[in-house]
This record gives structure tokens, C-alpha cells and sequence, in this order.
């Protein structure tokens, strides 16, 4: 039975199969938009593996570069952050804003479209590790 919002009317005796399908039909449509909703959240991107703790967790977007690349950062302050105008891309981890001027070492290096995926060690502490 779907949900009926006229139901029950006003002054009306109650009854438990009716009001139990009511109810049943209001948590299809509850589980229907959690489920709608969770498509639309982007997925969660994790770093681990990398000798070097603090660019290990969660990776949440931090802007872009100057070229429109995207930038991460790690809860350990590392920044995650593409390099290139075209693919496949560079993604470096360093422990500055590629937007903040310093010279970079890059402590970590990938060469993939996307963030996610395998690193090779720069000048970090061995062993690289995986976003995913």
C-alpha cells in the first residue's frame, strides 16, 4: 500500500493493519531517499600505507592548483595535489599548499588520472602507499 496522507481521517478509530501499512510505507519512502542520497555523496578517498603518518586518512578536497588541478589534504596536514594540464597526471604529496610558494620536495609521486591509485617514494619515508 503506498503512503495515503489522507489517511487516517480526523476523529476516526484506529486500525493496526491500516496504520501498520501507513507506517511501512512512510519507511519505503525513507530508505528509498537514503539510499538516493548516498549516490550523491562523493566517495570517501583514503590514503593508507605511507611510511610517512601523516599522509595516511581521510583525503578531503582543499581547492585548486593554479591550473585548475584538484588539492587534498590528509588530517596530518600532508596535500595531495595533481600537476599537468593533461593526462595522465602527476599527483604529488608534499607537506605545503602547492599554492603557497615554497620550493617542494615531493614526498610522494603517482602518475594516474585520478587521485586514487598507487605512489612510488619521493623523498618521503618508504613505503609509498595507495589512495583509494
Amino acid at each position: 500500500m503506498p503512503f495515503d496522507p489522507t489517511f487516517p481521517q480526523a476523529h476516526t478509530k484506529a486500525n493496526a493493519d491500516a496504520m501498520r501499512a501507513q507506517l511501512n510505507a512512510l519507511n519505503d519512502l525513507i530508505t528509498g531517499l537514503t539510499a538516493r542520497v548516498a549516490a550523491l555523496e562523493p566517495p570517501v578517498l583514503t590514503a593508507t600505507g605511507f611510511g610517512d603518518a601523516a599522509s595516511n586518512g581521510a583525503l578531503t578536497p582543499a581547492g585548486t592548483t593554479p591550473v585548475g588541478g584538484p588539492i587534498f589534504t590528509t588530517p596530518g596536514g600532508r596535500y595531495f595535489w595533481r600537476q599537468g594540464f593533461a593526462a595522465p597526471y602527476n599527483w604529488n604529496v608534499t607537506e605545503f599548499d602547492p599554492n603557497s610558494g615554497p620550493a617542494m620536495q615531493f614526498l610522494y609521486t603517482g602518475t594516474h588520472d585520478e587521485v586514487t591509485g598507487s605512489y612510488d617514494v619521493g623523498t618521503g619515508t618508504a613505503p609509498a602507499g595507495i589512495v583509494s
